[in-house]
């Protein structure tokens, strides 16, 4: 799925603790953590997990990237697909999937390189 698998990761702040993105989403916790559309990374950086703030807006979460992540799968590692919406990639002309979306917003065009 998407590109190739790279040894180190981008990743893009802000992140948010579970109470700063239940706040952001309008989600209960359970809910959050259940929620299939959801990017959260856990491990060595926090003992609880972290949400990627680029999934919020001001208004809950990103109908678009919400579909992003869950055409990745259940089974997709999020730090992957974190990794994967943040750098630049070939397919989009060189932007990155989150900055396609946010310039162009064809969200089919970036869900067809998730499954190329």
């Amino acid at each position: 799925m998407g590109e190739k698998k790279h040894s180190e990761h981008i990743l893009v702040g802000p992140f948010f603790t579970r109470r700063e993105a239940v706040g952001h989403s309008g989600l209960s916790p359970n809910d959050l953590l259940a929620h299939p559309g959801v990017l959260h990374l856990g491990g060595p950086i926090a003992l609880q997990e972290v949400y990627a703030g680029f999934q919020f807006n001001g208004e809950g979460l990103r109908d678009d990237l919400t579909a992003v992540i869950e055409a990745w799968g259940s089974d997709a590692d999020p730090w992957q697909v974190c990794d994967w919406i943040t750098r630049p990639n070939d397919g989009l002309g060189g932007k990155s999937p989150l900055g396609y979306l946010d310039e162009v917003g064809h969200l089919d065009r970036v869900v067809a390189l998730i499954r190329a």
